[in-house]
């Protein structure tokens, strides 16, 4: 049986490789991007700017060998880790506990956004799943919002204490 993957390729950045871990990783070394994994390349030239490395590329079809710029986008590192963690067995006690301990609005899933459209200079914003592609509701107003999520049928779930 053949792979209709291919396993080297040839880019602008140089011949590219698939690692250990799946991604095409550059392999040549006149190009000056040995080493360097492609999607985050590609991500960085198109949108003309440079990383740091705490910023991670997240493939949004999660298919790691899928670069097209509409597949890639830029996460911090916590949340990329956490986005993959998403098929841990995790009781929903614990994933209660882990929401209430990151927010700060005492509402799971809520966090507070900064706005210079509104006077308050923030804006609620709720994030949730759909379909493994990661969305988000945002309202100036909580009570907006919360009617936003419950219509939605989404879990609106608010911590005491």
């Amino acid at each position: 049986m053949t792979s209709s993957v291919k396993s080297k390729m040839y880019t602008r950045f140089g011949t590219c490789l698939i690692n250990g871990e799946g991604y095409y990783e550059v392999a040549s070394v006149k190009e000056g991007n040995q080493d360097k994994l492609l999607h985050r390349l590609i991500y960085m030239d198109f949108y003309g700017v440079d990383l740091p490395s705490n910023i991670h590329i997240h493939h949004r079809n999660n298919r790691k060998l899928d670069n097209c710029i509409l597949n890639l986008e830029a996460i911090p590192a916590s949340d990329h880790a956490r986005l993959h963690r998403t098929g841990a067995k995790m009781s929903e006690e614990t994933k209660l506990l882990m929401s209430k301990a990151r927010s700060k609005t005492n509402i799971f899933h809520v966090s507070k956004e900064k706005s210079k459209g509104c006077r308050q200079g923030f804006i609620y914003k709720y994030q949730y799943f759909e379909d493994g592609v990661r969305k988000k509701m945002r309202a100036v107003d909580l009570e907006v919002l919360k009617s936003k999520v419950l219509d939605k049928g989404l879990p609106w779930i608010e911590f005491r204490g």
